[in-house]
């Protein structure tokens, strides 16, 4: 009878995800994976191309969805600038929608541990600063706006503000590489604004 490779492969994916979680991907044993499921090390290539396509497995799509819910986040703060109200209430908007990245990382979590703890050594070992990235793009597109709608804003260099987004990122991803609770990771969030958002909204100007 014909191996069930879709049964093998359904059984897999836990173990995948349990060996990087417990030892990161450049530790985790190919070995240990192909005994957790019952298969040779070389059964897995039957499955897998490469131990990095594994890793992928466990990270996509979410990883690329949550990127265009970062992009599409952006998009409708620039689409709100024309609200009379809008920057001065700026701060709140952005905490509420930096409670639904949370809550989507915590809904995702193992996802974003693979991502933010267990990455070294793969394609995706930069995402944090993928991240930053994101952040610093979303504030000069800003920028931009502010700029053809007539309104104010101050002159950042390109370090300051990757110093400002690097900040802000690495609070939010902290949350995720120290284990923190749903409940504490919100809270954190809660903090980060009360810390943060005044001094970048003052630096920013508006």
């Amino acid at each position: 009878m014909p191996l069930d490779k879709t049964n093998t492969h359904h059984k897999l994916l836990p173990c995948i995800k349990k060996e990087f979680l417990e030892h990161g991907y450049e530790k985790a044993s190919l070995q240990n994976i192909a005994r957790c499921v019952g298969i040779t090390a070389a059964g897995l290539y039957r499955h897998f191309p490469s131990k990095e396509a594994m890793f992928t497995a466990m990270v996509e799509p979410t990883t690329s969805d949550f990127l265009k819910i970062c992009n599409v986040s952006m998009e409708e703060t620039y689409s709100r600038l024309s609200d009379n109200d809008f920057l001065q209430n700026f701060n709140e908007f952005r905490t509420e929608k930096n409670r639904e990245t949370i809550n989507y990382m915590y809904d995702n979590y193992d996802v974003f541990r693979l991502l933010l703890a267990c990455s070294k050594g793969t394609p995706y070992e930069s995402f944090q600063e993928k991240l930053v990235e994101i952040e610093m793009k979303g504030v000069i597109d800003l920028f931009h706006v502010l700029d053809k709608r007539g309104l104010s804003h101050k002159i950042v260099t390109d370090n300051e503000l990757h110093i400002l987004c690097t900040t802000f990122v690495t609070a939010l991803c902290e949350t995720i590489k120290h284990e923190y609770s749903r409940e504490q990771a919100l809270k954190h969030l809660d903090f980060i604004g009360q810390m943060l958002y005044p001094g970048m909204k003052e630096v920013l100007g508006f």
